[in-house]
């Protein structure tokens, strides 16, 4: 017997939400544990940590900054971490760099000393001597300019008659040192001839060395001599001229080097200039804090997988009971995100009309039927929107399944329950023409609350088609939202158990 539509629709929906719920389970845990442990620290600087930043612990991350604070003499850094981490007491802090763009986290340095561990909610110091890539830019930059200071005061100083006669003092100094040489050896024959006695025993077994391995030797003489015959081969005197240029090249290119050697240490030049003013190295970090403000947002993209079931307990038909939506939504930053998503809406169906056309011919009736398909709306529709939050409100425009409009959401305690008013389908589109719920509206309304059990969890209950249709469809159903931290914890998961 075959399945009907709405017994496969079930099913599906069942098997669904199971593999959903599992997912989330593995990845979320016991959802009415806390999963987490807070700690904040208090430092004068943040150096580029903001929200979402990354906190490490032996170079895994185990956590991530939830909040920075600004303090009248500094910021305090909010961060949570794994609840399943044992942080010692008498652990501090260190804020450190990935690469020359900037790119921070904090390290958490645990003490194996310390006796008893941290609290949830306790402060973590920061250790004042921990250096990063920014310190070592800044020595490296002194460094440059005492090499500077140094060849400075060195062309000062033999560049000049004074520095001359200094010179002539250091050869007259070595000679003095020769003649103090020539006596020493003079006075000690007996200690040079012993010296002369040992390098003749080495050379004795040096000699018993190679008597050994004069098969080797004469390996080694016999490559030598296929090599220099191989060479004298390609010292023809076609290639003599070859080599010759290629000298010449050589040579013109080691004065052209020269050259510009020169031109740059008198600060001649784009290079030259480069190297010899000091603020140089100010526009460097200028440039590099540039590329780091254009790469930032790229390296901090989120990605949100989120998919709601919804019912509809009441006023739908029966093939229109049960709606899917899955959407993909991209962040560079919290309070900003793009959504792309595909639905499928239950008011979706072909639209047909038959036309009958009787024809007479004497004692005969023919009776002509004619199908025709004048509308074919799919229940597969798209969502393409973007997202601006300020404060506990935000607002979407774009599409809502293929139909544009705009919608408000609102965020109450800690984002763990989400309400969202949407407009969309103006002038009723796309809504299939002869709809049997009805005649249709100027617009429609869906109204909807989620409500988050756990971080990946979520319940949800609303109504929709307000407005478009004079008996709209209270529903429920459930949800599941999984970013790329959980799926990247969920492949550590696997890859321990393998």
């Amino acid at each position: 017997m075959a399945l009907s539509s709405e017994v496969k629709v079930g099913l599906f929906t069942i098997l669904g939400a199971s593999v959903l719920t599992t997912t989330a389970v593995v990845l979320g845990g016991n959802p009415f544990a806390s999963k987490k442990q807070h700690f904040y620290t208090v430092i004068s600087n943040v150096r580029g940590v903001a929200e979402r930043t990354q906190v490490r612990a032996s170079g895994v991350q185990v956590g991530e900054v939830t909040s920075v604070e600004i303090l009248q003499d500094g910021a305090k850094i909010n961060f949570s971490v794994d609840g399943n981490l044992k942080i010692p007491k008498g652990s501090f802090l260190e804020i450190k760099s990935r690469g020359i763009l900037g790119d921070v986290f904090i390290e958490i340095v645990r003490n194996q000393a310390g006796v008893g561990n941290m609290s949830s909610g306790e402060f973590m110091p920061r250790n004042p001597e921990s250096n990063d890539i920014e310190a070592l830019m800044t020595n490296l930059n002194n460094i440059a300019r005492d090499i500077k200071k140094i060849t400075g005061s060195l062309s000062n100083v033999l560049g000049t008659k004074e520095g001359e006669n200094s010179v002539k003092n250091i050869l007259d100094n070595i000679e003095g040192v020769s003649a103090d040489l020539r006596d020493i050896t003079s006075s000690q024959k007996t200690n040079i001839k012993e010296a002369i006695k040992g390098i003749r025993d080495s050379a004795v077994r040096i000699s018993n060395l190679i008597e050994r391995n004069d098969s080797k030797v004469d390996q080694i003489i016999s490559d030598l001599k296929t090599f220099s015959s191989e060479l004298r081969n390609i010292s023809t005197p076609e290639n003599r001229e070859k080599i010759e240029n290629i000298i010449a090249n050589v040579d013109e290119a080691t004065a052209s080097i020269k050259r510009m050697a020169s031109k740059i240490e008198k600060g001649e030049g784009t290079i030259g200039q480069l190297i010899a003013k000091d603020e140089t190295a100010d526009e460097v970090k200028a440039t590099l804090k540039s590329i780091q403000d254009v790469v930032k947002p790229i390296s901090q993209l989120k990605l949100t997988m989120m998919d709601r079931a919804e019912f509809r307990v009441a006023n739908a038909q029966t093939g229109d009971k049960f709606t899917n939506e899955f959407d993909l939504m991209f962040s560079t930053r919290p309070d900003r995100y793009y959504l792309l998503g595909i639905t499928n809406v239950s008011y979706g169906r072909q639209v047909d009309t038959t036309t009958a056309t009787t024809t007479t011919n004497g004692n005969t009736t023919t009776t002509t039927t004619q199908k025709n398909t004048n509308e074919n709306v799919s229940n597969l529709r798209y969502n393409l929107q973007i997202s601006q939050r300020i404060g506990f409100m935000g607002l979407r425009v774009g599409m809502f399944a293929s139909s544009g409009g705009f919608a408000t959401d609102f965020f109450v305690f800690k984002d763990r329950l989400v309400g969202s008013i949407e407009f969309s389908q103006f002038g009723g589109s796309p809504t299939p023409s002869d709809t049997q719920y009805g005649s249709k509206g100027p617009f429609n309304i869906k109204a909807f609350t989620n409500v988050f059990i756990t971080p990946n969890i979520f319940l949800t209950a609303g109504v929709d088609g307000l407005v478009l249709y004079d008996k709209p469809f209270p529903f429920v159903g459930a949800g599941l939202s999984i970013t790329d931290e959980d799926i990247k914890g969920l492949l550590g998961v696997a890859a321990l158990a393998k």
